[in-house]
């Protein structure tokens, strides 16, 4: 009854002792993942108070410009020459700070979280954090009982105590996912879509040789007879096109918002 206390306390310890050393598991990985939020929060809002200031700047700049054409009515056409082409120039800036910009106008930015299932699916496949397994420790006299006698059920192993065996074959922060190469994927629907835009040139079909996804969920496409980039939105309508020198052969995402274009310059 002593060793069998000794042995139950033994075992509660170690149990308790595997507890908190996968509590404290799931409190690093629960750290880690509100640290990653807490950065990417971050970054979002100072691309976006960038974005106001840029913006705030260029229509500070616009206002100057607007007040030295209104005060400069009545006077020589050098002056008014001058003042015209201050605007010009303040257009010109205005609109190369719009293309920088990395927030989108009118396009709401938002955080998903997609939960890691396969820590759920891994706990949820265990029984119990360990297996209890029962053995025995014979005695002298019975093993001298066992070789006398006839009918033996099997030496018995001797143990001094009885131990828990833990299941090691699972991680917790590292699951092991078995991936199938032999997996079948099957198309069970297509739905077909128009990427003409109005100075497409007239021809019958499209030659898109490359496609990529961007990070806010569009997808860009190569054109290649019309030489062209396009970017979809997430119904497929053309949104956006920029011209190339050449036809293109294959288009990449390096970045969040840069892309990589390959081109055909047989030329």
């Amino acid at each position: 009854m002593k060793s069998l206390e000794k042995c139950f306390n033994t075992i509660l310890a170690e149990i308790n002792a595997l507890r908190k050393t996968i509590n404290d598991t799931l409190d690093q990985l629960e750290k880690n993942t509100k640290k990653e939020l807490n950065t990417l929060l971050a970054n979002m809002k100072t691309s976006i108070e960038t974005d106001i200031n840029n913006c705030t700047k260029s229509i500070k700049n616009i206002k100057c410009v607007q007040e030295d054409w209104l005060t400069t009515k009545d006077k020589s056409e050098a002056v008014d020459l001058m003042t015209y082409r201050k605007c010009i120039v303040q257009s010109l800036k205005t609109k190369a700070v719009l293309r920088k910009m990395t927030t989108n106008t009118g396009n709401e930015k938002t955080l998903t979280f997609i939960a890691d299932t396969t820590i759920q699916q891994t706990l949820s496949t265990l029984s119990g954090l360990g297996q209890i397994v029962n053995k025995v420790k014979q005695s002298q006299d019975a093993k001298n009982t066992t070789k006398n006698t006839a009918t033996v059920q099997g030496k018995l192993k001797s143990c001094n105590t009885v131990s828990v065996q833990l299941d090691q074959t699972s991680d917790l922060t590292k699951p092991t996912i078995i991936y199938d190469p032999n997996q079948v994927i099957r198309v069970t629907s297509s739905k077909r879509y128009s990427v003409r835009i109005k100075n497409d040139s007239v021809i019958r079909y499209f030659y898109i040789y490359g496609i990529c996804e961007t990070a806010t969920g569009e997808l860009l496409i190569t054109d290649q007879d019309d030489m062209k980039v396009k970017l979809l939105d997430q119904t497929y309508k053309v949104v956006a096109h920029c011209g190339l020198p050449c036809k293109s052969v294959t288009i990449c995402s390096i970045d969040s918002s840069p892309v990589a274009v390959a081109l055909n310059n047989i030329d």
